[in-house]
């Protein structure tokens, strides 16, 4: 029965150290070099969430690219309408692998594991769960948001959006 609880424990850690982060997203050395703009959270005034890449951000308006049902469309929202805007600018650690193993080396300390075990697994969720890095649009300015951009100084003049893939 013991043994029954703590695996349940480990996959169930397991499972919920997943996240779901687009492969697109460079590794953090590559940063200076990738062609595509960050992936994009923005939650608007009237709490709609739009996820995707941000393509460009001006003084009055930001574009996305995003997928709905299973079709690339662009997106613009007026900067006063934006709330939040979570953005991930390279992909995180993965430190996943690291509470299952951990978890079973507290297992293999006998008695001791009552007190080791949970140690270890806040330890290990807490740094996974930090291995994603993003930034706040609370903590940016707009001119800082453009910098993560695919154009990030702006829409060529008469570029057609329907060209973004």
């Amino acid at each position: 029965m013991k043994n029954r609880l703590i695996t349940l424990i480990v996959v169930i850690v397991s499972i919920s150290s997943c996240a779901t982060i687009p492969n697109y997203l460079p590794i953090a050395k590559n940063i200076g070099s990738h062609p595509f703009g960050s992936f994009t959270n923005i939650k608007t005034v009237s709490n709609d969430l739009v996820s995707g890449e941000l393509i460009s951000v001006d003084s009055s308006e930001i574009i996305i690219l995003t997928k709905v049902y299973n079709q690339l469309k662009v997106v613009k929202i007026n900067i006063k309408e934006v709330k939040n805007v979570k953005l991930f600018y390279a992909k995180g650690t993965n430190y996943g692998w690291t509470i299952p193993l951990f978890s079973l080396m507290s297992i293999t300390q006998g008695f001791f594991s009552i007190l080791t075990l949970p140690f270890n697994l806040i330890t290990t969720i807490a740094v996974t769960v930090n291995g994603n890095q993003m930034y706040s649009y609370q903590n940016m300015t707009v001119k800082q948001l453009k910098m993560f951009a695919r154009f990030p100084q702006g829409l060529p003049s008469n570029f057609d959006l329907t060209l973004i893939k």
